[in-house]
């Protein structure tokens, strides 16, 4: 899950010619392979959503793991300007607020805690830090809840831990390192699933999980009732990681966009590849405000 899904194709591609001198009338068969691959196997979507009602709650939401500036800290802050959200969530920040990001925000409720950067145009009522762990000291996410045109949302801005370690452990041949950190992995997802099975009124849930759709960690979330506004509002691949990789171009999707019951997702799009070794996803979604809202804040066990 965490290589290029293009990789499935070759043997097609390589197969292909044989069959078109060998077989003709069997060529169907590796077209079929490579629409296959092209098109469910590496996550091609071409959406369609319906176009927002009047009445309805209408946020921009960016999710931009950033990675401390280290890059291009004037990309970072240029897609911020382009795009301009409602809400920004950033992962990573490592400083990132000390510099030209700083002082685009100066102006915006901005709340940052750990890693993790919660910037928004609507008031910032709380902030919460939730360990992703038995490990105090480990935060998964940082929860907010923001006043959005007088309807509370609750917002969590997430990042999940790497595969990375577990998977280099296998060039050393420590499957035990491996075996930890998947472990580690589900038990964090589990935990954020858990806080968000206690969520009730509008939510939204974004960040870097590194994890693919496919992946138990981010469909841990899934089975808390969110969906991936990807899938709902999508075009293309939306790919936000690999292009600091040996590939130098993006290969898979691990930045997310969440959105809980409720929600509709009208547009999405992913940004740049110069700021960080993530693109930020940038998201519209609405929400119909019923006159008594439905926001009730977290319950707590």
């Amino acid at each position: 899950m965490y290589l290029p899904q293009w990789a499935w194709g070759i043997p097609v591609l390589l197969l292909a010619p044989v069959t078109f001198f060998k077989a003709r009338k069997l060529l169907w068969a590796p077209a079929f392979a490579l629409f296959w691959v092209a098109v469910p196997l590496m996550g091609f979507q071409w959406r369609f959503p319906p176009k927002p009602t009047p009445g309805t709650l209408h946020i921009r939401i960016m999710t931009y793991n950033v990675k401390g500036g280290r890059r291009d800290a004037a990309a970072i802050a240029a897609d911020i300007t382009r795009y301009h959200p409602d809400i920004l969530l950033m992962q990573d920040q490592q400083g990132v607020l000390q510099g030209i990001v700083g002082k685009l925000l100066k102006s915006w409720n901005v709340r940052y805690d750990y890693q993790f950067v919660i910037a928004s145009h609507f008031p910032i009522l709380n902030t919460e830090q939730m360990p992703g762990d038995t490990n105090p000291d480990m935060h998964c996410c940082l929860r907010a809840t923001l006043m959005a045109n007088g309807t509370p949302v609750t917002v969590y801005d997430v990042h999940l831990r790497s595969p990375r370690e577990g998977l280099l452990s296998l060039k050393t041949g420590h499957t035990a390192h491996m075996l930890h950190n998947i472990a580690e992995r589900l038990q964090e997802s589990a935990r954020l699933k858990n806080y968000l099975l206690h969520e009730h009124g509008p939510l939204l849930v974004a960040g870097d999980f590194n994890s693919t759709d496919w992946a138990l960690a981010l469909r841990n979330c899934f089975a808390a009732g969110l969906h991936d506004a990807f899938l709902q509002a999508g075009r293309g691949y939306g790919y936000t990681y690999g292009q600091y990789t040996p590939l130098h171009t993006p290969f898979m999707r691990i930045d997310h966009i969440l959105t809980g019951r409720g929600w509709q997702a009208n547009w999405l799009t992913t940004g740049n590849a110069l700021g960080s070794d993530h693109r930020p996803v940038i998201a519209d979604v609405s929400l119909k405000v019923h006159k008594k809202s439905a926001g009730k804040g977290r319950q707590t066990s």
